[in-house]
């Protein structure tokens, strides 16, 4: 049976696995065909020093005859520094798997059985992270996947990983301008357009929103929906409010929460100040760039 190389888009190639794999059945053959990885990153990401860095965001992994009972094995290189490097998965509700780390053999193994689709998934939510405050920054580490369909293994792919010494500010942009909210209108969004970028963290630790002018008929409302802890401060009379969301968390979960966010006037007769409504996070060792978005309260309905 020919195999071809997986450095096309990937369609192909399941394609003529595929009609390999029924062929294969029509005339007899029972041979398990291994899974394959593919559609590694060529370039290099950046671990910091005490914080999580995704080990890869793209590998995929591809099984012509099985859609469950596909383990996975991440290990690092021989430039592995003992006793500070780490590989951790992070699982999920969705993945029924299970990790362990072994030092010795440098090796994370994700294990259990699931679909195949999950297994990349979860392949993308390996991190590595140097847990020294002294970092060697001078040797480049290599991580090699490799997945197993519980008969035959894949084939090995691998990549980089640099360490720097220090962390790298998260970057926020989309928020900008002015909004106006109507009274007796629908609640406006605040930062709909927010994107924040973290080249070098998995998560980030707290979000910090700031109202200067904020009103008591002032209302805010956000979708919780990754149950972080977060609290509301209001000092009505200095007229300010500052929202904090303090659990570590993915950078993408930190973006949806902070895009919900709603506001709203309830007064019949409304302050028209101009609320300034201001954004920052934290990935526990370097603080984010600020954006600020003002909302005006008309009466006007």
């Amino acid at each position: 049976m020919n195999r071809r190389s997986l450095s096309g888009s990937g369609g192909t190639f399941a394609n003529d696995f595929r009609r390999n794999f029924y062929v294969a059945q029509a005339v007899g053959v029972t041979t398990d065909i291994a899974p394959n990885l593919y559609n590694i990153e060529p370039s290099l990401p950046v671990a910091t020093s005490s914080l999580a860095t995704p080990a890869t965001a793209s590998p995929y992994v591809f099984d012509a005859d099985r859609l469950n009972r596909t383990s996975a094995t991440v290990r690092v290189g021989i430039d592995f520094q003992s006793g500070k490097d780490v590989l951790n998965f992070s699982n999920s509700a969705t993945l029924d798997l299970t990790r362990s780390w072994n030092t010795a053999t440098r090796t994370l193994t994700r294990s259990g059985s699931d679909t195949v689709s999950n297994c990349h998934t979860g392949l993308h939510n390996v991190a590595c992270t140097d847990t020294s405050t002294t970092p060697n920054t001078a040797l480049t580490r290599t991580i090699y996947f490799q997945a197993n369909d519980g008969l035959l293994l894949s084939n090995v792919v691998s990549r980089d990983v640099t360490v720097l010494g220090s962390s790298i500010p998260a970057v926020q942009s989309g928020v900008n301008g002015t909004g106006t909210y109507f009274h007796g209108y629908p609640a406006i969004f605040l930062a709909p357009n927010l994107i924040i970028t973290d080249p070098n963290t998995v998560n980030l630790s707290s979000a910090t929103v700031t109202f200067t002018d904020w009103q008591v008929e002032g209302r805010l409302d956000f979708n919780n929906i990754f149950a972080d802890q977060h609290t509301l401060n209001q000092d009505l009379n200095a007229h300010t409010a500052i929202f904090t969301n303090t659990d570590a968390d993915l950078v993408d979960h930190y973006q949806t929460l902070l895009r919900s966010f709603l506001y709203w006037d309830v007064s019949g007769n409304p302050v028209t100040a101009v609320d300034v409504a201001s954004f920052f996070e934290t990935d526990g060792l370097s603080t984010s760039n600020t954006v600020s978005r003002n909302t005006i309260v008309s009466a006007v309905n």
